[in-house]
């Protein structure tokens, strides 16, 4: 089926409407189905999130989370909220993380 075609084009348009009633996306956002994998959206998540901010707190747990954050810092100052020891087998307390209230974002990558 070409991406180009009606049938195509009806698909993604239904595709588009469950998945806002799912999420409940208001109508005012865009749903977007972008190529790139996980790791594609190691430097999108940044770019993105950025705003007005000049930094993001990153919890790093491993090394896929350590490849987010190293990436992210090519658009965004990045804070580890911990320093994380290898191997990586426990995340310490929360209230021993260096979090900041006012950082763009605080990411999670989950194994």
């Amino acid at each position: 089926m070409s991406h180009r075609s009606k049938e195509f084009a009806a698909v993604l348009q239904e595709t588009k409407q469950l998945l806002r009633q799912l999420m409940n996306v208001p109508e005012n956002f865009e749903i977007l189905f972008m190529q790139g994998g996980g790791t594609g959206q190691f430097a999108a998540i940044p770019m993105n999130i950025k705003g007005d901010h000049e930094f993001a707190d990153y919890i790093v747990t491993g090394a896929w989370s350590c490849k987010a954050a190293d990436e992210a810092s090519k658009y965004i100052r990045v804070k580890k909220v911990f320093t994380p020891n290898k191997p990586y087998v426990s995340i310490p307390a929360q209230d021993q993380w260096d979090h900041d209230k006012v950082s763009s974002a605080c990411e999670l990558k989950a194994k």
